[in-house]
């Protein structure tokens, strides 16, 4: 037999492994909610590319201002880093947090290279999702009244307010 001739039968021998080795998953793992299915189906509920932004994980990077429990307080000014997250593996692509300030604030955030600067008022909420590399962003409070406050939470959307 030529090598012309055992061509052929080679590349159907790989279609037909490749046909086999799909029927043997497709059988195996089966289609959503087969009984097959629900062992590796299981394994990734819950799962998610994004996640919430824990007040623990933001650090205070310079300015005058304390972390805890489940607000900011700013004294003046304040910048907080949110570290790098996830690892080669990780399949969290971002992390996201809603602020809320008490007192008209100026944030400023630097995010992947790109900075953007915006005035928000008492009680709007503040959208903010930082990807794997991380980001900074610096609260200033507006008022001359010190310290103001920034919780994490859920305010209202201050955005289509002014349209």
């Amino acid at each position: 037999m030529s090598t012309g001739n055992r061509k052929p039968l080679i590349i159907a021998a790989v279609c037909a492994a490749v046909a086999v080795v799909i029927f043997a998953l497709g059988a195996g793992f089966g289609g959503r909610d087969a009984d097959g299915a629900a062992g590796w189906q299981d394994r990734f509920d819950g799962m998610e590319l994004s996640a919430g932004l824990d007040i623990n994980e933001l650090q205070p990077a310079g300015g005058n201002c304390r972390v805890d429990g489940d607000g900011i307080t700013i004294t003046g000014s304040c910048t907080l880093t949110v570290g790098e997250f996830g690892g080669p593996f990780s399949l969290q692509a971002t992390k996201r947090a809603e602020l809320v300030p008490a007192a008209p604030v100026n944030l400023r955030l630097a995010v992947e290279g790109t900075s953007t600067r915006q005035d928000v008022g008492a009680g709007c909420r503040i959208n903010l999702v930082f990807g794997r590399s991380g980001g900074a962003f610096t609260l200033t409070c507006q008022l001359i009244t010190v310290p103001c406050a920034v919780e994490l939470g859920q305010g209202r959307d201050c955005s289509k307010e002014s349209e």
